[in-house]
């Protein structure tokens, strides 16, 4: 049976969406924001730049999808790294910070475009307001699991919170390693350097076999 009408036209729409968001990601990464105007973004995506501006209404409203899609890209594999939340706090951590470090290698040009946000004026008001919100959720979610650690590993002299903002750094600086020296990141080399710290902080726990 033939779906109906509205259901073919709402699924149209969020193809063109999502094919104008990632047109605009790729131009954003290899371009920065200053030059990814309407009108490339629509020839990088091949459709017309008054289809942007309908789905979009304008450029900042799209620099805002593009941020926010991203965003909702991270989060889902960083909650998945997360699970299940019965397995060891060592195992969960560093499940987690693994996909840290492969994501840069898996997903160039998304932390390519986060870089232009960044890098940018304009761009870093924007993800004030809407990037910040994931930062802060990992943040959250470091500590929590670091906490854990330090509760039922009886780290009584263990700083949570510097050790976890040590943690949520270390990855961001693994991060501008895979961005701006592509050639010289090693996620194997980098994920030593986590469970080198990790073992010295808390020596108890069996990080190799994380």
């Amino acid at each position: 049976m033939a779906r109906p009408k509205s259901a073919r036209s709402e699924e149209k729409t969020e193809t063109s969406k999502k094919q104008i968001i990632e047109a605009a990601t790729n131009v954003i990464a290899l371009q920065g924001l200053g030059k990814a105007t309407l009108q490339t973004i629509a020839e990088h995506a091949g459709v017309s730049s008054a289809l942007v501006v309908f789905h979009f209404q304008s450029k900042d409203n799209l620099l805002k999808v593009v941020l926010g899609n991203l965003r909702e890209i991270y989060k889902d594999g960083w909650e998945r790294a997360l699970q299940p939340l019965d397995d060891p706090a060592p195992t969960r951590l560093m499940r987690s910070i693994t996909f840290d470090l492969e994501f840069p290698r898996r997903h160039p040009e998304y932390v390519a475009a986060w870089y232009a946000f960044w890098g940018e004026a304009r761009g870093g008001l924007l993800y004030q307001g809407i990037g910040r919100v994931g930062d802060d959720q990992c943040r959250h979610d470091i500590r929590l699991i670091v906490r854990d650690i330090v509760e039922k590993g009886g780290y009584e002299a263990v700083d949570e919170q510097s050790v976890s903002e040590t943690i949520y750094v270390m990855i961001f600086g693994h991060w501008y390693v895979a961005h701006n020296e592509a050639e010289r990141f090693d996620p194997e080399l980098a994920r030593r350097t986590f469970t080198n710290f990790l073992s010295s902080t808390f020596p108890n726990e069996d990080w190799r076999s994380c």
